[in-house]
């Protein structure tokens, strides 16, 4: 190998690629005394790792392809195959070709091929260390010397990687040296920390839920209502129930999915979700109704729920709540929610305020204020309310709590439909 520290060279390109050997081919052109360190084969990463190499080896499979079909230009060729031996030794003889040209290149214009490490030691000097013998360079000042894959796994972990001692060359910090000193660190812990596995259910309500808040801009409103109104319609309908040996209870969650799925059918502006670059409008409404279980949180979907009756979205979010905490939930159940109602007035919460979910405009929270009225919150995408009439259409009141259970014209009350 020629050595550098006793030669003077007009001009040092560090690195043999696409770029430096060109360079250096041009400026010996212009009589330049010119060298050229790589510590590779000339031609740079290009040359022997990258882009010839793969299309080298891409030639072989296309070569392959092409003779699979060969009954369509009259040729048979049967039990074709890739012999991945041939296929390397001859992108290894393409490599080899296209180095060698380009060092003769190098060579037939005077140009000093040095392989190794080079660095710069003076506005005018350049050190060279020979392949296999060049020392690593410390770390900046305050940054520890880590293999990309240890600082994500550290990140992860919540690891310190300036307190860790590496086991990889020059003190590299590698991946195990991460993960091990997360777990000496929990087990220092352990008597103060329980760590408690998630389930499956729980990292993908945590993964959506995060998805949401961060994919769309929320905002909120909130109405306290008067329900004496509605407690004394849901008091009576039970009544009439028990009245018609009916065991069914009607529940204030009930009468919500009911009010939501009517305040959507006569609103379809509002029954609708963002797709990219246009508004999803839903023809059919499909009421989301939160229930929480031990593992997590799931939203089963009552269907059209703005032509079903009373008793009917009674009957099919009490199935629901049933199935949801035995598990038995289908996968048809938990999909297609055009809006999402959750209530926690049982629990005596004043308000609250809950995500919406992706692909879904809206979320109705209910809470309550004894002795007789509820609180309302409304969680809005901004991406789907996008004007001023919108935002009138959501908050317009009933005309009063009555009118979410009865039916104007019904001669049934248990099964009427309402129009307000």
């Amino acid at each position: 190998m020629p050595e550098m520290a006793a030669q003077e060279f007009d001009l040092v390109v560090v690195g043999g690629g696409p770029g430096g050997y060109p360079a250096a081919i041009r400026a010996a052109q212009l009589g330049l005394r010119t060298a050229l360190v790589d510590k590779e084969r000339p031609g740079g990463v290009c040359l022997n790792w990258g882009c010839i190499p793969t299309k080298a080896m891409l030639r072989s499979a296309e070569v392959l392809e092409t003779m699979r079909h060969g009954a369509d230009y009259g040729v048979l060729a049967d039990n074709v195959r890739l012999d991945w031996s041939g296929v390397v030794k001859r992108k290894q003889r393409v490599v080899k070709g296209l180095t060698d040209g380009v060092a003769g290149l190098l060579r037939a214009n005077g140009v000093t091929v040095v392989n190794g490490h080079a660095r710069f030691v003076g506005p005018t000097a350049v050190e060279v260390v020979a392949v296999g013998e060049a020392p690593t360079p410390p770390p900046p000042a305050g940054l520890a010397l880590a293999t990309t894959l240890a600082r994500a796994v550290a990140n992860d972990l919540g690891v310190d990687l300036a307190a860790v001692s590496g086991s990889g060359r020059g003190g590299r910090i590698r991946r195990a040296d991460a993960e091990a000193a997360a777990r000496a660190g929990a087990a220092a812990t352990e008597g103060d920390v329980e760590a408690v596995p998630l389930s499956a259910m729980r990292r993908t309500v945590a993964r959506r839920l995060v998805e949401s808040m961060q994919s769309t801009p929320h905002f909120y409103l909130t109405i306290t209502v008067d329900a004496e109104a509605l407690l004394d319609l849901r008091a009576e309908l039970n009544r009439e129930l028990a009245d018609r040996g009916d065991d069914l209870k009607m529940s204030v969650n009930d009468l919500s999915v009911m009010a939501c799925a009517r305040l959507l059918r006569t609103n379809p502006d509002l029954n609708a979700s963002f797709g990219g670059d246009r508004l999803l409008r839903h023809h059919r409404v499909h009421v989301g109704i939160a229930v929480a279980l031990d593992g997590g949180l799931v939203v089963p979907v009552v269907r059209d729920a703005d032509t079903k009756t009373q008793t009917q979205v009674a009957r099919g979010t009490k199935d629901l709540i049933g199935r949801a905490r035995a598990g038995k939930l289908a996968t048809e159940d938990l999909t297609g929610g055009t809006f999402t109602v959750s209530n926690l007035g049982m629990y005596r919460t004043d308000r609250f305020t809950a995500p919406s979910r992706r692909r879904q405009g809206q979320w109705n929270s209910t809470g309550t204020s004894p002795p007789s009225t509820t609180t309302s919150t409304c969680t809005y995408r901004r991406r789907r309310l996008c004007g001023r009439q919108d935002l009138l259409r959501s908050t317009t009141r009933p005309r009063t709590p009555a009118h979410v259970g009865r039916g104007t014209d019904a001669c049934d009350p248990m099964e009427g439909h309402s129009d307000g």
